[in-house]
């Protein structure tokens, strides 16, 4: 586990001051963020954690994290589950007196930001990780819910105490905020990745490119795109095979099936791997991820085989193309087009000296500004200014 110094905040005889994190899933904070929380404790916070535990109380404990179990209501955006969150978000926040907290995932900073506002907390980090299903589905409800988000974060979320933590700007234009206002929002890439856990690996020497895509296996992933494209490179003679690892979740209404990952299995060339714990060796043993989705906040495994040295394709979408410069360390796509991709793919399938060209510059990218050290720097920046801003009003 990478380990992050910062200046203290407080001289040794002061009280620590709280920050108290609200994550929609214990797995989700230590894959993606516990970083973050290392970071702020050498920074001199007390630091806590709101969130489902499943499996992994005892890693964010021996963080020196303590653990506050919320329960588990994953009934995605419904009202009475909102409400049911918002008040167990109320419930916590008063208990702990938080001097911050910090909401991630766009669920939680709904709830929890409104659940701050109830309990007037004194400041806040609202860290949307991405948009999600509501802003990949067209249906009337869904651009309902659009609206309303919008309006609940721009008008009653965005106060004088709160401070916006994006991964890219689209999403905050998608949220009715302006990515360019820097007293309020910063923009980091991504969740950061460990550079020791992820080393730059050595061009692979095959006939066949290899290619991974590591993901939740639900529709806009696109997963179903990645699979047709490796069909049609093949069609046009091109030596490739496509590995893919993730799982299905079932309480996702957009999740692919069991039955449909099995079929691709059984193309040519495509295996479906399932969920994996080390994706530094996904990584090894790739020539390169292809993630064809149709935005993200900013994906973490393109992030890992940035740092792994893999060129990548993916979409020229929210999110991929500021992981990929175009011709440079990768290539970009439009979204639901298998066959540029497919073209994409021919290129590297057909010039191993641009494959490995495009892997260092690769590292090279990851190197500038997407370490977790980058990331929790930025974080713990933010709690800073929040506790300056407290200090001054008082």
């Amino acid at each position: 586990m990478a380990r992050y110094r910062h200046k203290t905040v407080l001289d040794a005889t002061s009280t620590p001051p709280r920050l108290l994190f609200l994550v929609p899933e214990d797995w989700f904070f230590v894959s993606h963020f516990i970083g973050m929380g290392i970071a702020a404790r050498h920074a001199g916070f007390d630091v806590a954690i709101a969130t489902p535990v499943q499996a992994h109380r005892l890693t964010i404990e021996a963080a020196g994290i303590r653990v506050i179990d919320v329960g588990r209501d994953r009934a995605g955006m419904g009202p009475l589950s909102l409400l049911r969150t918002i008040d167990t978000f109320r419930r916590i926040i008063a208990a702990e007196k938080p001097d911050i907290i910090h909401c991630i995932a766009l669920r939680t900073v709904l709830t929890g930001g409104l659940a701050a506002r109830l309990t007037g907390v004194r400041g806040a980090v609202l860290a949307p990780t991405g948009l999600g299903f509501l802003w990949s589905n067209d249906h009337f409800a869904a651009r309902l819910a659009r609206r309303l988000i919008r309006f609940i974060v721009s008008h009653v979320l965005d106060t004088p105490r709160t401070l916006f933590l994006f991964e890219n700007p689209d999403d905050a234009r998608a949220l009715g905020l302006d990515p360019d206002d820097r007293s309020k929002i910063t923009l980091v890439r991504g969740a950061g990745v460990d550079p020791a856990a992820f080393l730059p690996q050595p061009p692979r020497h095959d006939d066949t490119l290899r290619l991974a895509v590591v993901a939740r296996m639900i529709a806009s992933k696109r997963i179903a795109d990645a699979v047709a494209a490796v069909g049609l490179a093949q069609a046009a003679g091109h030596r490739v095979s496509l590995d893919i690892y993730g799982a299905p979740d079932p309480v996702n209404p957009a999740s692919y099936t069991h039955t449909e990952l099995d079929a691709w299995s059984r193309l040519p060339g495509i295996t479906w791997k399932g969920p994996t714990r080390d994706v530094a060796a996904v990584w090894r043993e790739a020539d390169g991820a292809i993630l064809l989705s149709t935005g993200e906040g900013l994906p973490r495994s393109l992030v890992e085989a940035l740092a792994s040295a893999r060129a990548i394709i993916t979409t020229d979408a929210p999110g991929n193309n500021i992981v990929v410069e175009d011709g440079v360390n990768g290539f970009l796509v439009p979204p639901g087009d298998p066959k540029a991709a497919a073209v994409a793919i021919g290129r590297l399938a057909g010039d191993r000296q641009m494959l490995a060209r495009m892997g260092e510059a690769a590292r090279r990218h990851f190197e500038n500004g997407f370490t977790a050290k980058d990331v929790s720097d930025a974080a713990v920046a933010l709690y800073q200014r929040l506790l300056a801003h407290q200090a001054a009003s008082l």
